[in-house]
């Protein structure tokens, strides 16, 4: 198979989490047993402050209350499976969150999900969507959400190779990670770092190495936190 585009969603499946997941979900289009309940509460979550900044771009107001109604349709689905937190606590905590986002100090809204194309040669590109962007104290700033339970680790933050993609796009721009941490004590942190010239170049190394093990169908298992809420774990062990 030939691979012409990469996201940095897809790279990292197959590069930090499972290849063979990749394999299953990307080549086969196979269907999972079931969703991960923390998977659905990340991405209804971003569709939540996707909704409230774009209301924003466009002059239009949004309330706490309708952004929860968006956020709860991502757990209508019949498959979705809980593991300790229930979907009760899930909604309750995201409404204390989105709130949170809703009175962080946010510049001038740009751009919300902005798409990004990277051209790396005639035949191979990458691609992808930039959460947030906004202009603060004269520059233009990338921020990428991210629910987590725990506060990022500094060096992760450094070398986070999402923020490193979307500073190919955009390599003057300011780079951020808004942390929404579930914890006890919900929190919504910023985490500001910076990329160089090798950071930017390496990235690219590894979109380009990811391509190759894909288009040679370099498929296999990579075992570890993840398996619990992947769906696919009865076709995993069928094959290995």
């Amino acid at each position: 198979m030939q691979v012409t585009e990469l996201s940095f969603s897809s790279l990292s499946e197959y590069l930090q989490f499972c290849p063979l997941k990749y394999y299953f979900r990307k080549v086969l289009h196979l269907e999972p047993e079931f969703l991960s309940a923390e998977m659905i509460y990340g991405s209804g979550f971003h569709k939540a402050v996707e909704a409230y900044f774009r209301a924003q771009l466009e002059n239009k107001t949004v309330s706490a209350d309708e952004l929860m109604v968006l956020f709860c349709k991502s757990f209508e689905d019949p498959k979705i499976r809980y593991n300790g937190t229930g979907k009760q606590e899930m909604i309750d905590e995201a409404f204390i969150l989105i709130k949170l986002v809703m009175d962080l100090p946010i510049g001038k809204v740009l751009g919300v999900e902005v798409p990004i194309t990277i051209p790396v040669s005639k035949d191979f590109q990458i691609i992808g969507y930039i959460d947030l962007v906004t202009e603060e104290n004269g520059k233009r700033m990338i921020t990428d959400w991210k629910t987590c339970k725990k506060r990022p680790n500094p060096a992760d933050v450094a070398q986070n190779m999402q923020l490193s993609t979307y500073n190919l796009a955009y390599p003057d721009a300011d780079l951020r990670i808004a942390a929404v941490l579930k914890q006890k004590k919900p929190a919504v942190e910023f985490y500001p770092t910076s990329r160089t010239y090798d950071q930017r170049k390496r990235v690219v190394k590894t979109f380009c190495a990811v391509k190759q093990a894909i288009e040679a169908n370099q498929w296999y298992p990579r075992e570890g936190w993840w398996c619990d809420g992947c769906g696919y774990q009865s076709q995993c062990r069928k094959e290995y």
